[in-house]
């Protein structure tokens, strides 16, 4: 370390360590370890006075990696919901840190890390681990060592993000069983269930709906008031509400394609009567992807790992390319030429916990390259999903993110293209077949997971029809509707040029659309559009 000086405040030598009955643990480079030697590190900045007096709102915790101490560095966690994991020298975590008004401390990042981001120290501390504390005041140390550390070497962005996913799951189950006993008293489809529904509804950004369903497995009352249309719908067949049924337990249900065309899970809780028989059910339906991305585009943003996650039946719940969300690692046709990945799907699939590797040669690779994968779980009432983290070992580091290309699969724009240059499309439309039109369009939803639906508008910008039906409109004019959705599509109707946009839908939520122009030989036969609903 660079400089002698001598600062205010005894370094903290190994001898003294010792005396207090801390065994300094050596470890390999990727292991985690202890260091209780953040003075001594910090010798060679020199803690000015006023930098000592600093306080710290809360408790700061820190993990250090490496064999020697002296080299070590810090993982610094966000606070409830860790946004990602970095690793600065360890004088830099409060020599170059300022506080707020609250006294929580905040690191910039260097420009290098792909932008200037803010990490705020915090306490999610897993439990079990050493860790050391530092409250008050920078020189006031607090030791808890209440077990080893794990034998497992799990990537900290991937424990990190463990925590904070089953932060938000935990927090909606909560809430949702402190509604529960609300409704118990008030009755499930009284005045005020739509008020306890709502303000249910408003706490999570991850939450679709949130309804009541009587002891019959009938919907009674839905929130908010764009999806009151399934009331009086009968869900008795469906596994989740037979298992709650059953056993009068809450239940989280494995993730199902909806009708909108993204996976949705129902997280449902019991309502019991006053005399404790049970009256029905409390239930929330969640958008995984959503909840998903919010939490963990933002951790691994610059960071040289890929973060996917899946059930174990290899349902993709969140990928960082959206086209592979809604697929299964295990049937579907783009996995299938990677023997080693579906070797390791199983293995995810079977452990809650584990590491593996496995050989990747994509489509315009020139050489393949070996990938390192760790994982862990989180779920609720039984129900798990698989939190992957994959990072390149042996090859081309950019390859951490598989590119679309490279698993032979077309983003939206370009398939929506391909499909425009189909032959039997261009017919069946030119016949005015609109069961064989319908039929491609089908195929093409099954096979581009996430879709809303995806339409035809005709050169007239008359909205003929689409798949599915009740997703799309029929015989609707664009130039009467005087929506943001339909002005954008008379526009590109008669510019005859592809373009993608957002807007509002007219039932509701807002979509993503993808236009592309639709031609038979020289005739102009309007375009074709698919949309996504926006998380």
């Amino acid at each position: 370390m660079p400089g002698n000086e001598t600062c205010r405040g005894d370094a903290i030598s190994r001898a003294a360590l010792k005396s207090i009955g801390v065994v300094v643990m050596q470890v390999n480079q990727a292991r985690l370890g202890l260091c209780l030697l953040v003075l001594a590190v910090l010798v060679g900045g020199c803690i000015q006075p006023e930098k000592a007096a600093l306080t710290i709102s809360g408790t700061v915790t820190t993990y250090v990696t490496g064999e020697a101490m002296a080299d070590a560095e810090v993982i610094i966690f966000t606070y409830e919901q860790p946004s990602f994991a970095y690793l600065p020298p360890l004088g830099e975590t409060v020599v170059n840190t300022t506080t707020d008004a609250r006294g929580r401390y905040e690191l910039r990042i260097p420009p290098a890390y792909r932008g200037e981001r803010i990490v705020v120290f915090c306490h999610a501390a897993p439990e079990g681990w050493a860790v050391l504390t530092l409250n008050d005041s920078i020189r006031d140390l607090d030791l808890i060592v209440d077990a080893p550390f794990p034998e497992s070497e799990v990537p900290l962005v991937l424990l990190t993000l463990q925590a904070a996913i089953q932060t938000v799951l935990d927090r909606m189950d909560t809430d949702l069983a402190t509604a529960a006993e609300q409704l118990a008293r008030t009755g499930l489809e009284s005045d005020e269930t739509r008020v306890i529904l709502n303000e249910l509804c408003e706490k999570h950004l991850y939450v679709i709906d949130c309804c009541t369903v009587d002891q019959t497995g009938t919907i009674l009352v839905v929130e908010p008031d764009a999806y009151q249309e399934s009331e009086g719908r009968d869900i008795s067949d469906q596994k989740h509400v037979i298992q709650l049924h059953e056993t009068q337990k809450p239940v989280l249900s494995r993730a199902f394609r909806a009708v909108e065309g993204f996976d949705a899970a129902a997280l449902q809780w019991p309502v019991f009567a006053p005399d404790g028989e049970l009256s029905g059910s409390a239930s929330m339906l969640i958008r995984p992807e959503s909840l998903l991305a919010t939490v963990i585009a933002p951790a691994v943003q610059g960071f040289p790992v890929d973060l996917w996650v899946m059930q174990p039946d290899g349902l993709i719940l969140y990928d960082p390319d959206r086209e592979e969300i809604g697929r299964n690692l295990f049937t579907d046709p783009l996995y299938q030429p990677y023997p080693e990945l579906l070797a390791l799907g199983t293995e995810i699939a079977a452990n809650t916990s584990g590491s593996g590797s496995y050989t990747f040669l994509g489509r315009g690779m020139s050489a393949p390259v070996e990938k390192s994968a760790s994982w862990v779980t989180v779920g609720l009432h039984g129900t798990d999903w698989r939190v992957v983290a994959t990072q390149v070992v042996v090859g081309d580091a950019s390859a951490v993110h598989r590119g679309l290309p490279e698993l032979g699969l077309l983003s939206t724009e370009a398939a929506l293209r391909a499909l425009t240059q189909n032959d039997e499309l261009q017919r069946a439309l030119v016949a005015g077949d609109r069961n064989e039109t319908l039929d491609i369009f089908q195929q093409f939803y099954e096979t581009n997971p996430g879709l809303y639906a995806i339409q035809w508008a005709d050169a007239s910008c008359i909205n003929r029809f689409g798949y599915p039906e009740e997703n799309s409109l029929t015989n609707y004019d664009c130039r009467t509707g005087r929506t943001p959705a339909s002005e954008r599509l008379v526009t590109a109707i008669e510019a005859r040029e592809a373009t993608s946009f957002e807007a509002p839908l007219v039932e509701g939520n807002t979509g993503r659309f993808v236009v592309a122009p639709l031609y038979a030989g020289d005739e102009y036969l309007g375009v074709v559009y698919t949309i996504q609903l926006v998380a």
